[in-house]
């Protein structure tokens, strides 16, 4: 018998009660051969159901697609080389809606507002997802930005239709979750897009009427529009997660998104 990480011959292999496979003395432990299941033993526990939290009601299993295989990491925020490569092609993807999206103004016409537009697309794309990310690792789950074939080409697509799609990939995440870490996870995405929505909007409100002040409208607007998207209470996006967690806060939270964007649209236009 081999060991399934080095190729040693081995007349009594260990067998790793995570994953199943066989190994020799030096690889036995999880953490000697990276261990696909490791995170087991790293995510944490499931508090106890209560009347008020019955067990079946509380918890949320998140499960890794098989292409998505994690190791244990010693930091608490880390990424892996392969997310890196799907971050930089999202992001590249997410630049070309920006730019045919811009370029359609005549407003955006001038060099420096194309840049400056192109990369206020990139960085709400990445910090929506980064914030994901960040909160989920903070709660001790596996999180990696991945991309989605049928999102990246609809985004690929997008770019030379008048409707514009913003959806390469997400945070896939891993791990045993209660609702509450659910729900935080979940709302840290739009929750960004309103900060970032809010910041632009005070930067548009002291400035002078005139291209910078369109300019930060705008991509007021298109955070605003990026939190209200992503919080309607549907399918597999956020809001769904949130509204499952705190009505209360995802009703505050969804209010906020929609008076900032019909503001800074009315402004905008």
């Amino acid at each position: 018998m081999k060991c399934e990480k080095c190729g040693v011959d081995v007349d009594l292999p260990f067998k790793c009660s995570y994953c199943g496979r066989l190994f020799c003395v030096e690889h036995r432990l999880p953490e000697g051969h990276e261990c696909s299941e490791y995170w087991r033993v790293k995510i944490p526990r499931q508090p106890p159901a209560t009347e008020s939290t019955p067990l079946r009601s509380y918890s949320v299993e998140y499960r890794y697609p098989a292409v998505f295989q994690p190791v244990a990491r010693p930091k608490a925020f880390w990424f892996s080389s392969i997310e890196v490569k799907h971050l930089l092609v999202g992001i590249v993807l997410v630049s070309l809606v920006g730019v045919s999206f811009i370029t359609r103004s005549v407003l955006f016409s001038h060099p420096v507002m194309l840049l400056l537009e192109s990369m206020v697309f990139i960085l709400s794309f990445i910090a929506h997802e980064l914030a994901h990310k960040f909160v989920a690792q903070r709660f001790g789950l596996w999180a990696e930005f991945r991309l989605s074939i049928s999102g990246a080409l609809i985004t690929l697509i997008s770019v030379l239709l008048p409707l514009k799609v913003i959806a390469p990939g997400s945070v896939v995440i891993g791990g045993l979750a209660g609702r509450e870490t659910v729900g935080r996870t979940a709302v840290s995405g739009p929750l960004v897009n309103v900060i970032l929505s809010i910041a632009f909007l005070a930067g548009a409100i002291v400035s002078p009427i005139g291209l910078l002040y369109d300019a930060l409208m705008f991509s007021a607007w298109f955070n605003a529009y990026l939190a209200i998207f992503n919080l309607l209470p549907f399918g597999a996006l956020d809001g769904w997660k949130v509204f499952w967690w705190s009505r209360k806060n995802w009703a505050l939270i969804f209010s906020v998104s929609i008076l900032i964007g019909v503001y800074s649209f009315i402004k905008f236009g």
